[in-house]
């Protein structure tokens, strides 16, 4: 990853200014920083060696930086907050993540008057802090009041741009993410300081399939 970080970078710096500025809209993405941000809901399922359990509907929230090379192509730097409730427990779910928008060719475009249509791919790592809220579920460390697992996690996206008639571009986008556990932290809290309990590897080889739906503007 750090290596695709560094190649990001330098082709950024290599890449030439923009003449002029000029206009986003949904068939033409102008060149530079643009910023989204957007809202929306999430379907998740776990999946373990022994279950399969679906988390049912939450919340997540999003925001993607993105460099525009040309009309085409972007790199976005995104963050993404999911919220859920199982079992009587709260998951808030955190991903970091950077990847690549970019618009579909002409003969991919099935519906116009629906929106500009585009896709992303991405990956990362996020974080996922369990809450128990005093009720620790058997296995769990005496003590422990929230567990944090870790791991990578990759997607992809299919969206539109759209333009308002006031002007402001919008967009809307489904999302499926694959996100691997593999790292569990058990964490209790001494006043207003963490304290670790425990760190280990993961047991099951847990994985959280995802599905987000979001809606969102171009902050600039």
């Amino acid at each position: 990853m750090i290596k695709f970080i560094r190649l990001l970078i330098l082709v950024l710096a290599l890449s030439p200014a923009p003449a002029r500025p000029s206009e986003f809209t949904p068939t033409n993405w102008s060149e530079g920083m643009h910023l989204l941000a957007g809202g929306g809901i999430n379907s998740s399922l776990i999946h373990t060696d022994k279950v399969r359990e679906e988390i049912g509907l939450g919340t997540n929230f999003q925001t993607a930086l993105g460099y525009y090379f040309n009309e085409k192509y972007a790199i976005e730097w995104n963050a993404a907050v999911n919220f859920n409730s199982f079992g009587g427990f709260l998951i808030w779910d955190t991903a970091f993540t950077i990847g690549l928008r970019f618009q579909f060719p002409e003969w991919a475009k099935i519906e116009q008057r629906l929106g500009e249509p585009y896709g992303r791919i991405f990956f990362g790592r996020a974080p996922t802090v369990v809450y128990f809220n005093g009720q620790a579920p058997p296995g769990i460390e005496p003590g422990v009041e929230r567990v944090q697992i870790d791991g990578p996690i990759w997607g992809v996206a299919l969206g539109s741009f759209y333009h308002s008639t006031s002007g402001r571009i919008w967009y809307s986008e489904i999302v499926a993410t694959h996100h691997d556990l593999t790292n569990e932290t058990g964490i209790r809290m001494n006043g207003e300081v963490p304290v670790q309990m425990y760190n280990r590897s993961t047991l099951d080889h847990p994985i959280i399939y995802s599905i987000y739906v979001t809606v969102g503007v171009m902050a600039f």
